[in-house]
């Protein structure tokens, strides 16, 4: 008949398999500290465990068989995962990034193609594109420039040395409507060289027309100004404000702008970005 428990775990066992140690575990069976095999081995890594624990100082600095091979297999696994992600990095880096690939994600950070202003339709982003001129562009400063999305200093815009008038026509991915446009000079050239006289016309059926024209106007440099000073709120870049140009209601597929004259430079005509837009009522 079994009449001894282990005092650690209560478990009934004969007196010849406890073992009697010095504890501190309140004794209820008649072999005084009497523990089993199982929690003898139990009680002995506990013991070495607080050794290891309580070890001084430079001991716990000491570097271990065991820890120098798991900081080997550690080094191994993140070197395997670090070489393809350098690579990828420096490709990434090496890689240029085109203003429309920037006009993209600054879109997807505001999430939605709509800007102050309204929609710009003819953005390349949002999959407007050129078709012709009617005379060459200089080289960096092609007709695309102009529906790149930028008007700022670190992105060329539109240049041509050839005589006015000159005519660009544009196609937007599909047939919408525009009630707004916008000329935006570029900051780096000189205002002399901005586009003045200028007509925009729209049509549905083809690049040849025929066309409605839109409006006629002239952009009047003593309106257009600097961008808001930082202070005043976040900058997406440096374009110069100009005054919106609303123009009546109409369908439109292909856009055609003809530039008549410049600010009187002899070198070139330029212009940043020219935009095509449909403003909702609240935003006119």
């Amino acid at each position: 008949m079994v009449a001894t428990t282990c005092t650690r775990c209560r478990r009934p066992s004969c007196g010849d398999c406890l073992t009697a140690i010095a504890t501190t575990l309140p004794v209820t069976s008649t072999v005084a500290g009497g523990v089993c095999r199982r929690c003898l081995g139990q009680i002995a890594a506990l013991a070495e465990i607080r050794a290891w624990e309580s070890r001084p100082w430079w001991e716990r600095w000491r570097p271990t068989r065991d820890g120098v091979r798991r900081l080997a297999i550690t080094a191994a696994v993140l070197s395997s995962i670090a070489l393809p992600v350098g690579y990828l990095v420096q490709d990434i880096v090496q890689t240029p990034i085109s203003p429309e690939e920037f006009a993209r994600i600054a879109i997807a950070m505001r999430g939605t193609f709509a800007g102050p202003e309204g929609t710009n339709y003819l953005s390349a982003v949002f999959g407007g594109s050129f078709v012709r001129a009617s005379s060459p562009s200089l080289a960096g400063h092609e007709p695309t420039r102009l529906i790149d999305t930028w008007a700022t200093a670190r992105v060329p815009g539109w240049r041509t040395v050839s005589p006015l008038p000159v005519e660009l026509v544009f196609v937007l991915p599909e047939q919408t409507v525009a009630n707004r446009v916008i000329l935006r000079p570029h900051p780096s050239d000189p205002g002399p060289s901005w586009v003045r006289g200028f007509e925009v016309a729209f049509s549905t059926v083809g690049p040849d027309g025929p066309w409605s024209v839109a409006c006629t106007a002239e952009l009047d440099p003593a309106r257009v100004t600097a961008p808001p000073s930082p202070s005043s709120g976040p900058q997406v870049d440096d374009r110069y404000v100009v005054p919106l140009i609303d123009v009546p209601e109409a369908a439109v597929r292909w856009v055609r702008l003809v530039v008549r004259s410049n600010g009187g430079s002899p070198d070139y005509t330029s212009l940043g970005e020219f935009e095509v837009l449909y403003a909702s009522p609240s935003r006119s």
